[in-house]
């Protein structure tokens, strides 16, 4: 999701080409697209800490985000489950290493 493909000058430096460095195709399941949808959406609404390290999303524009993405009102909570899973693994991701 967030990852940038290098220039063809920096694969040419290490003698690679594009398909020796694509990340793997992810699969998702249809039931988990709108969810999906919605953290993609929130994506500029990262809440940083002290240290300028993401803490978690600003749900402050979360309701916004859900009807701009046609997320169904009696979804919303589901929705809302969902985001909090995929946010804490984003999180997770973000502070490895």
């Amino acid at each position: 999701m967030y990852w940038t493909a290098p220039t063809q000058k920096e694969l040419d430096n290490w003698g690679l080409t594009l398909a020796d460095v694509m990340p793997a195709a992810v699969d998702l399941w249809p039931d988990n697209a709108l969810i999906q949808r919605v953290f993609r959406t929130m994506q500029t609404q990262w809440m940083l800490g002290g240290t300028g390290k993401p803490t978690g999303l600003n749900y402050a524009s979360l309701s916004f985000v859900m009807r701009r993405c046609g997320v169904p009102r009696k979804e919303f909570d589901d929705v809302f489950d969902g985001l909090q899973v995929m946010e804490a693994a984003a999180l997770d991701e973000m502070y490895k290493g």
